[in-house]
């Protein structure tokens, strides 16, 4: 059963060490070993705050991951959750007063939820799956994953949106390695491996494309770090190779940046150039 809501750029990883942390997370039974591979996956990257006044992050100096609060320039650190779990995947909400994120102090991954300060954590979710990586929309409604299944050595997951309404699969049974709302709450993107899905909240439709249709050397690829661009018709994203590497390591998509728009076309740019 599943908690009805009332009322960080995000950690940033590669499509490989996403990959690689839902794999030991949704099949680690042994906490310890659960616990050292989130040391080893965890980038102190922190999700500035709406107001770009304060930074949230996660850090591991104390042999496990809490989530910390800071001002942008580093100052006024202070530790938010403070328990032997694993706390991670902050996000702000769009008014900047509440951070959602994912902990195993529940003894297995589940959302929740506290104030801007660290008070007034509550759970939000509380079934058998798994539920990890909230993100806040524009509009305060909140999206998260939630394991389906193993499949071979990742496992799949439900994209699930969480509203006054109660709760809507988006995108069901997919091996999803990243998604992102678009500024207006009306649309969102999803990369799946092997394929970026587009959706329309609104319409509730959806547009797929498969990311061998789109350049014939990603065949085994997932997409990562999706960024709307300003002009909300494209994402800006990493495409990285998903599976397992032979010879010198290198496979297309390493050392590029990509610009897929909702029709489908590709841009494979520079690293670092603007968006259009």
């Amino acid at each position: 059963m599943i908690r009805e809501l009332a009322s960080v750029v995000c950690l940033s990883v590669s499509i490989s060490a996403q990959v690689a942390d839902v794999d030991v997370f949704f099949g680690e039974t042994d906490q310890a070993a659960a616990r050292r591979a989130a040391r080893a996956a965890v980038v102190p990257i922190g999700e500035t705050s709406p107001d770009g006044e304060l930074v949230v992050f996660v850090s591991v100096d104390d042999g496990d991951a809490e989530i910390m609060l800071a001002r942008v320039d580093g100052s006024e650190r202070r530790q938010l959750t403070h328990n032997d779990a694993i706390d991670n995947h902050p996000d702000w909400s769009p008014d900047g007063r509440r951070i959602a994120f994912a902990s195993t102090r529940s003894g297995t991954w589940q959302i929740y939820e506290m104030g801007a300060d660290g008070s007034g954590q509550r759970q939000l979710t509380d079934g058998e799956r798994r539920a990890w990586h909230p993100k806040y929309g524009p509009d305060g409604r909140l999206a998260f994953l939630l394991r389906k299944r193993a499949d071979g050595k990742s496992t799949t997951s439900d994209l699930v949106l969480m509203d006054a309404e109660g709760l809507r699969v988006l995108v069901a049974d997919a091996r999803i390695t990243d998604f992102a709302w678009r500024s207006d709450g009306k649309a969102m993107a999803v990369g799946v491996v092997q394929r970026i899905v587009f959706l329309d909240l609104e319409r509730g439709t959806s547009v797929v494309h498969e990311l061998r249709e789109l350049d014939e050397r990603m065949h085994h690829h997932g997409v990562g770090d999706l960024e709307w661009t300003p002009a909300g018709d494209a994402v800006r994203c990493h495409i990285n190779f998903a599976g397992g590497r032979f010879g010198d390591g290198h496979v297309f998509g390493d050392d590029e940046d990509f610009e897929v728009s909702l029709a489908g076309e590709l841009r494979v740019l520079e690293p670092g150039a603007p968006a259009r």
